[in-house]
Parts: C-alpha cells; sequence; structure tokens
C-alpha cells in the first residue's frame, strides 16, 4: 500500500525535539529546515512589520496593538 510505505518513510525523519521554555527555534528570514509538531505548550509567532509598507506612525501603532492582542493563530 503506498500510503504506508509513504508513512513508514516519514516516520523515519521523525525525531523528538525537547525545548526549554524561551527558546528561540528561528528568526524571521531564516529558511526552514524543520516542521514542528506541538505536542504539549505553546509557541508564540513573531513578524516584524516594516515602515516599507507606506504605513502612518498611528497604522503602524495599531497593528502593533492587533498583533500583541491576538490570542490565537490559524
Amino acid at each position: 500500500n503506498k500510503n504506508i510505505e509513504f508513512l513508514n518513510a516519514l516516520s523515519h525523519g521523525i525525531k523528538l525535539e525537547n525545548c526549554s521554555k524561551n527558546k528561540i527555534l528561528m528568526k524571521f528570514g531564516d529558511r526552514g529546515n524543520k516542521f514542528y509538531i506541538i505536542l504539549k505548550g505553546s509557541v508564540s509567532i513573531f513578524i516584524p512589520i516594516s515602515y516599507d509598507l507606506h504605513l502612518s506612525e498611528d497604522e503602524y501603532i495599531k497593528n502593533l496593538y492587533l498583533l500583541r492582542n491576538y490570542e490565537e493563530f490559524g
């Protein structure tokens, strides 16, 4: 069965990784080379907002406020 073969091949690349609290796993702009599945705990994602977006200072501050107060991702 192709599905079982695929899952078997996939399982050989899986590794359990324990991370300490507040550990930075990657920074914005880094090229990703891992796929994380969170089994316990939580993760935060911070995406910088650039002034390149031609936002006024008020719009920039409003967007920061919205990002900081958004409880869920997805």
